[in-house]
C-alpha cells in the first residue's frame, strides 16, 4: 500500500501529461501575446478617424457604408470598384462595423485591433504547430503584432481591408496544412475558399500559391528529395512538379483577382502611365525599397503614411542592388543548412513584388502598410538564425529570454508613440512634416486639416509650398484653386482647376470633384449654362458627387425663380 501510495505522490509531483503541458504552454503564450500587444495599442483607442486620407471615402462619407449593413449595401459591395479596387468583403466588414459603432472611430479602431491580434495568435499557432520552438514562434508572432511598420495598417481604419486579407491569408495556410497531412478535395475546397475571402479583402494575397510552394520546401518538408521530412507535423509528400500543379487552381484565382484589380484601377484613372513614371524610374524605386523597407525594420524611425515618389541616386540603387544579390547568394549557399534564410527571404522578395511599384498606382514610392505580409519572412528568417546561433554558442535561455523580452520591449514602446501620431489628422500630418520634411502630401493634408477646423488663413500657406514642391500633383494644384474659389476669386480658381485637369486622371474622382467645383465657380460668377455643364460632366464621372446634385438644384431653383 505505502509503495503504491509513494508512485501516486512521484506521478503528481511530475506534473500533468505532456499534451496538457503543451496546451497549458500554448495558452501562456498565446494570452501573453494579446495582453502585450492590447497593451501597446490602447491609445487607439482615443484616436479619431483621419478624415483628410481615404477615411471618408471607406467609411465617413461613404453613402453606401454610412446607413449600415442591408441587402442593397450587400449588392453595392459586390460589384463597386470604388476606391480602385475590388474588395466586397471589405466593404462588407466596413457596414457591420457602422451598424455596430455607427461613427465611433475607436469601435471601427477596435475591429482592427482585434483582426490584428488574431493574426498574431494565427501566425504563433501556424509556427508552433509545425516547429518544436515554441519560444522562437512567440517571438516572430510578437514582432508581428508589436513592430511599428504594423501601425499603419491597424490605426488607419480605412486600412482594414489589409489586416481583413491577412486574416484569411493565414487561415489558408493553416487548411492548407491541414490538407498536407492528409490530401483530400473537400480539404483543398477549404483552402480555396479561405483564399477566396482573402482576395476578396484586398488582392494583396495574390502570391499565396507562391507562398505555399516555399512552406512545401520548409517547414513541412513536401518535396521529395529537395527537403527534409518534418518530423513534428509529418505530411504527405511528393515531387515539386506535382506540388507545383497542385496549386494551379489557386494560381487561377489569382490571376482571375490580378485582372479584376487591374481593370478597377485602370478605370478609376489610379494606374499611373508609363510616360508619367519611366519604367527605368520605377526599376529603381523597386530595387532601393527592398533594402529601405529592411531598414525601416531594423530601425524603425520617421515611418511616414506617405513616401514622395522622388529620384533615387545611381549610388542608392547599386547599394541596394548589391544588398538583394549578395543575400540571395548567401541564402541559397545555405538551403540545405538553414532551409528557413532562403523561405523567409523568398517570402519577403515575393509577396512585395505586387505592391513593389513595377506597377505604379498612385504617386508614392512606398508605403508601411505593404510590409503587414511580407516582413513575416523577414522575422522568421532573423528569429530562427539568432536561435540557431544562440544554440551553437550554447548561450543560456535565460539570456536568450532577456535579450528578446527588450527587443520587444523597445518596439512595443515605439508602436505606442507611432499609433499617438494616429490621433487626429493635425498630428498625423504634423509629424509627418516633421519626419519626412520636403512632403508635399503632408503639406496638402495639413492645409485641409486647418481648413475643416475654420483656420483657413494658416491652411493656404501649405496648399502653396505642396504646389511648390510637385506642381504635377493635382492634388496640389486643386487645393490652391479650392481656396481661391473660398476666398472668393473664382476667375482664379478656374484656371487653377483648368490646369489640374490633364493630371487629375490617376488620382480616383479627382476628375469629377474638379468638374463640380467648376461647377460652382461659374455659378458664383452668375454664369449658370457653364455651371450645368460642368455639373454634369461630375455626375457623369461620379454619380454619388453631393456638390453637383446640390448645384444643380440650386440652378433649378433659380430658374423656377
Amino acid at each position: 500500500m505505502s509503495r503504491k501510495r509513494s508512485a501516486s505522490t512521484r506521478k503528481r509531483a511530475a506534473g500533468p501529461p505532456k499534451a496538457q503541458r503543451f496546451r497549458l504552454g500554448n495558452l501562456a503564450f498565446i494570452g501573453l501575446l494579446v495582453a502585450v500587444i492590447t497593451i501597446a495599442y490602447l491609445p487607439l483607442f482615443s484616436n479619431s478617424f483621419i478624415l483628410t486620407y481615404d477615411d471618408p471615402q471607406y467609411i465617413v462619407r461613404n453613402p453606401h457604408i454610412q446607413p449600415g449593413w442591408s441587402f442593397d449595401t450587400w449588392k453595392w459591395a459586390w460589384s463597386s470598384t470604388d476606391e480602385a479596387n475590388w474588395h466586397p468583403l471589405t466593404w462588407i466588414v466596413h457596414a457591420l462595423n457602422v451598424d455596430l459603432f455607427g461613427m465611433n472611430a475607436a469601435g471601427h479602431h477596435f475591429t482592427s485591433l482585434l483582426i490584428h491580434v488574431l493574426n498574431a495568435v494565427l501566425l504563433y499557432l501556424l509556427l508552433s504547430r509545425v516547429t518544436p520552438y515554441k519560444g522562437r514562434c512567440f517571438v516572430v508572432a510578437a514582432l508581428f503584432g508589436l513592430h511599428p511598420l504594423a501601425v499603419e495598417s491597424v490605426s488607419w481604419a480605412a486600412e482594414l481591408k489589409n489586416v481583413l486579407c491577412t486574416f484569411f491569408f493565414l487561415l489558408a495556410i493553416a487548411a492548407y496544412g491541414w490538407y498536407a497531412v492528409r490530401p483530400r478535395p473537400a480539404r483543398y475546397a477549404v483552402v480555396i475558399v479561405a483564399f477566396a475571402l482573402a482576395l476578396c479583402s484586398k488582392p494583396m494575397a495574390i502570391t499565396l500559391p507562391f507562398v505555399l510552394m516555399l512552406l512545401d520546401f520548409w517547414p513541412l518538408g513536401r518535396v521529395k528529395s529537395l527537403s527534409s521530412q518534418n518530423s513534428v507535423f509529418p505530411v504527405s509528400s511528393s515531387t515539386a512538379t506535382r506540388l507545383a500543379l497542385e496549386k494551379i487552381p489557386l494560381f487561377i484565382l489569382s490571376i482571375g483577382s490580378t485582372i479584376v484589380t487591374f481593370i478597377a484601377q485602370s478605370s478609376s484613372g489610379a494606374v499611373i502611365s508609363v510616360s508619367v513614371v519611366p519604367l527605368p524610374v520605377r526599376l529603381a524605386n523597386a530595387v532601393y525599397s527592398y533594402l529601405a523597407y529592411i531598414i525601416k525594420a531594423f530601425w524603425p524611425a520617421r515611418l511616414s503614411p506617405y513616401y514622395p515618389l522622388v529620384p533615387v541616386s545611381d549610388g542608392e540603387v547599386a547599394l541596394a542592388a548589391l544588398f538583394l544579390v549578395a543575400t540571395t547568394v548567401i541564402v541559397w549557399w545555405q538551403r540545405a543548412a538553414r532551409p528557413y534564410l532562403i523561405v523567409g527571404w523568398l517570402f519577403y522578395v515575393g509577396t512585395l513584388i505586387p505592391v513593389i511599384g513595377l506597377v505604379q498606382i498612385g504617386g508614392q514610392a512606398r508605403a508601411d502598410r505593404y510590409t503587414y505580409i511580407p516582413m513575416i519572412g523577414v522575422f522568421v528568417a532573423i528569429v530562427w538564425l539568432a536561435g540557431d546561433f544562440a544554440i551553437s554558442r550554447k548561450v543560456r535561455p535565460a539570456v536568450e529570454t532577456a535579450v528578446s523580452a527588450a527587443i520587444l520591449a523597445l518596439f512595443a514602446v515605439l508602436t505606442w508613440r507611432q499609433v499617438g501620431f494616429w490621433r487626429d489628422d493635425m498630428t498625423l500630418w504634423s509629424y509627418t512634416l516633421e519626419a519626412t520634411g520636403n512632403n508635399f502630401m503632408a503639406e496638402d493634408n495639413l492645409g485641409l486639416a486647418l481648413m475643416q477646423q475654420g483656420r483657413i488663413e494658416e491652411a493656404l500657406p501649405h496648399f502653396y509650398r505642396a504646389e511648390k514642391l510637385n506642381p504635377d500633383d493635382p492634388v496640389s494644384t486643386v487645393n490652391v484653386a479650392t481656396d481661391l474659389l473660398a476666398h472668393g476669386r473664382a476667375q482664379e480658381a478656374i484656371l487653377k482647376f483648368e490646369a489640374a485637369l490633364p493630371r487629375a486622371a490617376f488620382v480616383p474622382k479627382m476628375p469629377a470633384y474638379i468638374h463640380s467645383n467648376l461647377g460652382s465657380a461659374y455659378l458664383s460668377l452668375g454664369e449658370a449654362d457653364q455651371a450645368r455643364n460642368q455639373y454634369m460632366i461630375a455626375l457623369g464621372l461620379d454619380h454619388d458627387n453631393a456638390l453637383a446634385k446640390s448645384g444643380l438644384q440650386k440652378i433649378e431653383q433659380q430658374d423656377g425663380h
